[in-house]
């Protein structure tokens, strides 16, 4: 998982750029995420909500590394963690 975020003063998203691997038979971007993201205030709930939305934008294979399910349930903890370490270099929310 991959995130950037720029932040205004307010501590609002102007900017979000999310992409997963290894979620779908090859990386992609999570553009109805990003868009999601943009305008929202920067705090905890912001990222829950933004992960449920990118484990339910993604199509995962299962294999004998994982099943569906488990990968889906990792894209939408390694996002949030992702968009926290995006957002705390742009300024914003804090652990």
């Amino acid at each position: 998982m991959a995130a950037v975020v720029e932040l205004n003063e307010q501590r609002e998203i102007t900017m979000a750029r999310l992409a997963a691997g290894g979620a779908n038979p090859v990386p992609c971007v999570l553009e109805s995420v990003e868009d999601f993201l943009i305008g929202k205030a920067a705090d905890h709930s912001l990222l829950e909500e933004a992960g449920e939305m990118a484990s339910e934008g993604v199509d995962p294979d299962g294999d004998l590394h994982g099943s569906a399910s488990y990968r889906r349930s990792l894209v939408k903890t390694l996002t949030k963690r992702a968009l926290q370490t995006a957002i705390q270099r742009a300024g914003g929310i804090s652990r």
